[in-house]
């Protein structure tokens, strides 16, 4: 008989796919207050 173990989540990302990716980050930043962590692409 096997007893069944904790799953725990260590981590999240959001990923948001654009055509513009400058244009974008531009957005989330200047008007809706973000910070950019990390850009790829």
């Amino acid at each position: 008989m096997t007893h069944p173990t904790a799953i725990s989540l260590c981590g999240a990302a959001t990923v948001f796919v654009v055509q513009d990716v400058l244009r974008a980050v531009e957005h989330y930043r200047d008007v809706l207050g973000f910070q950019t962590g990390f850009t790829y692409g």
